[in-house]
């Protein structure tokens, strides 16, 4: 899930890279809820969800880049003369910062705040006037460089959302590691049936 380097603009570079989740409204996708969000508005995520990933600084702007494995994916940019704010949001055990910009508010959870919001405004302040103008102009000649956004994956919240039902049944059929293995290269197996039928 390393960054590939095609995507930077020219003169970009890397900075800093984060494991880490990027929070969204599930109503913003269509998404159903699923049967353990009860948890998630405990921790302070009522109807939302985080898509596990890549947080990446570069000198330009930060990218997500999620990993296959959620129901919503893709990667997506802010660039960092359009930061407004960023606040270290953080409540009991869940460490997220809050990236402000004039029209939108990205939620991220991730560790070691305090260094990575020292670094954002770093790099947002060693931006000169001319390096700017330069990136407007990068992003207007290499716009699909900015990332395709996310998109629901159809197969994935397909599983999430049978996931209790799937792992009660592979408990009571799994008697045994090697059970378990099979059971779950089945449902392997499932899976890249259901991706072909799309």
């Amino acid at each position: 899930m390393d960054i590939d380097r095609r995507i930077f603009l020219d003169g970009e570079k890397l900075l800093l890279s984060k494991a880490s989740n990027a929070v969204f409204k599930i109503s913003d996708y269509g998404l159903k809820s699923l049967p353990y969000d009860q948890l998630m508005s405990v921790m302070g995520f009522n109807g939302k969800e985080a898509i596990g990933g890549k947080l990446h600084l570069t000198n330009y702007r930060l990218i997500f880049k999620s990993h296959p494995l959620n129901r919503v994916t893709g990667k997506f940019s802010i660039f960092l003369p359009t930061i407004n704010s960023v606040l270290d949001t953080s409540q009991f055990l869940t460490k997220k910062i809050e990236v402000s910009t004039h029209t939108q508010n990205f939620e991220f959870i991730l560790w070691g705040i305090p260094s990575f919001i020292q670094a954002i405004n770093s790099a947002s302040n060693s931006l000169t006037e001319t390096q700017k103008t330069d990136i407007k102009n990068y992003v207007k000649k290499d716009y699909e460089k900015v990332g395709d956004g996310l998109k629901i994956s159809k197969v994935m919240d397909k599983i999430a959302l049978k996931m209790p039902d799937t792992v009660n049944q592979v408990l009571e059929i799994a008697q045994d590691p090697i059970s378990l293995t099979g059971i779950l290269n089945v449902l392997e197996l499932l899976e890249m049936i259901m991706k072909d039928g799309e």
